[in-house]
């Protein structure tokens, strides 16, 4: 069985992640692994974005205006042969990656 470190993850997030342990086993149990991770994965960076600290908490109301049923957000590569270096570089630092 999967172990998340508890060093790692705390507050909210650990408590969302052992929340997610039942989803986890019943798509390891229903041979689906993969794409009940991929779900998981999805739902944890709706409610905490890489761009937050690990060590900082969402807001009560961002965690409340999670919609896990909305698609998520498609980013498009900006084409490089279209900009120069300079606007390239730009527009890249804009994608959430």
């Amino acid at each position: 069985m999967f172990r998340w470190d508890t060093q790692a993850y705390f507050g909210s997030r650990f408590t969302f992640l052992v929340s997610e342990k039942p989803v986890y086993k019943a798509g390891v149990d229903g041979g689906y692994t993969a794409d009940t991770l991929s779900k998981i994965q999805s739902r944890y960076f709706k409610r905490y974005p890489v761009e937050l600290a690990m060590d900082q908490e969402p807001t009560p109301e961002s965690l409340s205006s999670v919609d896990d049923e909305a698609p998520d957000k498609e980013q498009i590569e900006p084409d490089q042969d279209k900009l120069s270096p300079e606007e390239y570089r730009a527009e890249v630092a804009t994608l959430n990656v």
